[in-house]
């Protein structure tokens, strides 16, 4: 998956590209790259897709979790990295 900040540079190359273009007279050229351009832009339009849930196991229950990480508990913190710690 692309990230946005990805998608924000190649946005900026296709504008340079799009000038020179412009510049030298390749106008089927700089139409194509405004396609391209107007492609990625509306994709950065949307909104941020929330996060993707995952399914993970703490001490041996299963838990949808947003976030990967696991806030801890007192049997992790006096034993770490155990079996089922995530």
């Amino acid at each position: 998956m692309t990230s946005r900040g990805d998608l924000r540079r190649r946005l900026a190359v296709l504008r340079d590209q799009w000038r020179t273009a412009t510049a030298a007279g390749d106008h089927a050229r700089a139409a194509q790259i405004e396609a391209t351009a107007r492609q990625i832009q509306a994709g950065l339009d949307q909104p941020e897709p929330a996060r993707r849930a995952e399914l993970v196991t703490v001490h041996g229950w299963w838990l949808v979790s947003a976030t990967p990480m696991h806030r801890g508990c007192d049997d992790c913190r006096r034993a770490p990295g155990g079996p089922d710690h995530p």
